[in-house]
């Protein structure tokens, strides 16, 4: 394996852990969004 596959590889397992969190990311936000609205549906 040559040292530019090597960058190559670890640069794609990176893009893919990053995309990752970001998607996770989105989750947890829209999760907040829905549990905050439902709160102020259901108790104001």
């Amino acid at each position: 394996m040559t040292q530019k596959a090597r960058i190559i590889v670890r640069f794609k397992g990176l893009k893919k852990s990053r995309i990752a969190i970001s998607i996770l990311d989105f989750f947890s936000t829209l999760k907040q969004t829905i549990i905050s609205t439902f709160l102020s549906h259901y108790f104001l």
